[in-house]
């Protein structure tokens, strides 16, 4: 089975404007609806978590009764206290869903509208192969380490890239390397990439776009509006 897991729990403080940024406007459609389409246009995705903040799971539900009339597709899970908490209640609702060590979870950010059907995929080939998946691209400006507002290191720039989601997983790995984890290095989790990476796990990268941005500020809200304006204006 496959299960899509999208995680729009936070608040969103930085985009402002007093409501979750996955439910401000885009070209029409709330945010989280941009970016739940390609997920239903994944036919064989069988079921899509949606994780939301606390209080808005009915008007998430209302949201998807109207984008899609599918709700047997949809499950709307209050999110949790960080994306951490998001990702690992949606994944143990995904495990009850499909125990079997054949399932298999896209996890992805609700604040990722661009991302496409074709991306999605990919990461799905690549975790069945490698159990660990994640759309990424070259970290294309110089990276400084710094302390203090001072430059320590300059890492070497070709052997840095920038992650983005979808990022995809065997379920049952997930669960387990999540369980053996300490406080501290959940505490320190940024992803769901890190779970693998702390316990050695390989998690191919898969060549991701700059259009596949995350809108975290007004600004990122301007440029999303103008990429998906253009792919409206050039799509048949």
């Amino acid at each position: 089975m496959i299960l899509g897991a999208v995680l729009a729990g936070g608040s969103g403080s930085r985009m402002g404007g007093g409501v979750p940024k996955q439910f401000l406007p885009l070209c029409g459609k709330p945010v989280l609806i941009r970016t739940l389409e390609p997920f239903f246009l994944c036919e064989e995705i069988e079921k899509i978590l949606v994780a939301v903040p606390e209080g808005w799971q009915d008007r998430t539900a209302e949201l998807v009764q109207n984008a899609f009339g599918a709700p047997e597709r949809f499950e709307i899970l209050p999110g949790g206290g960080d994306r951490t908490q998001s990702l690992l209640l949606a994944a143990g609702r995904a495990a009850q869903l499909d125990p079997s060590d054949d399932a298999i979870l896209i996890t992805h950010d609700g604040a990722r509208p661009l991302v496409t059907p074709e991306l999605i995929r990919q990461t799905v080939q690549a975790a069945r192969e490698t159990g660990g998946a994640t759309a990424a691209v070259p970290a294309v400006d110089t990276v400084a380490v710094a302390d203090g507002g001072m430059i320590r290191r300059i890492p070497d720039r070709s052997a840095l890239w920038q992650i983005q989601t979808p990022q995809t997983f065997r379920l049952a790995m997930l669960l387990r390397a999540a369980a053996s984890l300490s406080s501290a290095e959940r505490a320190g989790l940024t992803d769901a990439c890190g779970i693998f990476a702390a316990r050695g796990l390989p998690v191919r990268l898969v060549a991701g776009s700059r259009h596949n941005l995350k809108l975290t500020t007004p600004d990122d809200l301007l440029l999303a509006e103008a990429l998906l304006g253009s792919r409206q204006k050039n799509t048949p």
